[in-house]
This record gives C-alpha cells, structure tokens and sequence, in this order.
C-alpha cells in the first residue's frame, strides 16, 4: 500500500491513509524492511540514526489500516523513551490525538483501563506486564506489539514474559528493534527465541540499499589522558578485584 509523492523540492515523502503527507521522507530500504516486518514476527537490526522508528511507523500503520478494530503497543524500557517514541509517532500517524496514549509508572492502575482501549499505546514493559496480568489488558485487541531496545529480551526482563503470552494470538505481529542485538550469535539467538522471532532485517551504514541516504562521516581519534583521580579509583577497584580472586 506504501506509495511516494513528490515535493516541489523533488523530495519524495512516503503516503498511506494513516500518515501524515510531507513527514516521512521515502526511503527504499526502510520500505523494503517494513514490508519483511509485515510477513513475520521480525528483528530490526539498524545503527543509530538510520529510521528504527519510522519502519516502526510503517508497519504500525499498515497493521491498523488492516486491523482497524485493534490497536499498535509500542515497548520502551524507560519513561524517557516511552515519551520519545509518543512523541514522533503523534508527529508520523494520522491519529485523533485522542487516540494515543504514553503509559509510565506514574499513571496509576485504576486509570489506566481507559487508555488500553486507544489505537496507538506507548508503555514501559513493567506497566504492560502487570496490567497483563491483572487483566486490565485484552491482549487479543493488539494487531502489533514493538519491543524496542530488544536486545533487553534476556533472563526473566518483562519482554519474554509478554512476547510469550501475545505469540499465542492467532492474528500476533511482533517488532523487535536495536541498534546491538548482542554480541555473540547464542545472544542474538537468545533474544530471536524470548521474542518468537524468526526473520532477521539488518543493515548498516555501508549497506547498498543504505548508501545513498547517508553522507560520508569523517572519524578524528583523540587520546585524553585520564585525570590522576580516575587512575587512583581505577586502582582501589584492582585491589578490591584482586582480594576477591584470591
């Protein structure tokens, strides 16, 4: 359904009835990635600055233009975060304003039941996880769930708890997105299985597809010398390290 129109700057800007028109500029490789995102529960590799959120915009527009009963969650791990993503999805979707809504700690549960029934919701895995849990969420109403940060999928952390529980949805669409999905390939693997991903879109600065949207970047390394009482803590941390080696 994604289709471009051109500005009177030769500016192309991505069209679909649920974002707003002269936003998002077009990119073909954020495109084709939320297009893979649309087929299958996905994990969203890019570097900082290269549109993590806008492909996030792409597939939550497309999922509530199919589903229009249902509504996109989006996961930040932080309050700062879930403000972030509230805000540039306000300025991306043609949404009532009304339908929005950012959930923190800070709203408390008994008020929180009314901003489930939104069309767009941005939340802290904690508040999501314990509204789960205590029913104030129908799951089934969700047509998309993003976890952002995603690499945070390991161990007992929220993610996995809710990634399980929202696969078993017959209609479930999963958007997992980092900038560092881990470090080793057990890692990258650990998270792809506690978010029941099975597709992988990565890229980079150097990526062909990525090439002809990003400006040439040139890297000056500075050496600082560290302040006498940085190498001073730096020791009593050895010793402290050593005592318990030993």
């Amino acid at each position: 359904l994604l289709r471009r129109i051109t500005s009177r700057m030769s500016v192309e800007f991505v069209k679909h009835p649920l974002i707003r028109e002269g936003v998002i500029e077009s990119r073909s490789y954020q495109e084709r990635i939320a297009s893979a995102c649309l087929d299958g529960n996905t994990l969203v590799c890019l570097p900082t600055g290269l549109g993590k959120t806008v492909v996030a915009a792409l597939v939550a527009a497309e999922r509530l233009r199919l589903h229009p009963n249902k509504k996109a969650v989006v996961l930040a791990p932080t309050r700062p975060l879930v403000l972030q993503h509230y805000k540039a999805f306000s300025n991306f979707m043609r949404l009532d304003p009304l339908e929005i809504a950012a959930l923190t700690g800070d709203t408390p549960p008994e008020e929180r039941i009314d901003f489930w029934g939104k069309r767009m919701i941005f939340s802290t895995p904690q508040v999501f996880m314990n509204d789960l849990i205590s029913g104030r969420v129908n799951i089934g109403d969700v047509s998309l769930l993003v976890f952002d940060e995603a690499h945070r999928a390991v161990g007992d952390y929220a993610y996995a708890f809710i990634a399980e529980r929202y696969s078993q949805e017959p209609d479930a669409l999963i958007l997992g997105l980092t900038a560092s999905p881990g470090s080793s390939k057990a890692a990258i693997q650990e998270v792809c299985r506690n978010l029941s991903i099975r597709n992988v879109e990565a890229r980079s600065a150097s990526s062909r597809d990525v090439k002809p949207y990003v400006s040439g970047i040139r890297v000056e390394w500075k050496r600082v010398e560290l302040p006498p009482v940085f190498h001073q803590v730096k020791g009593f941390f050895g010793d402290f390290l050593r005592d318990r080696l030993k």
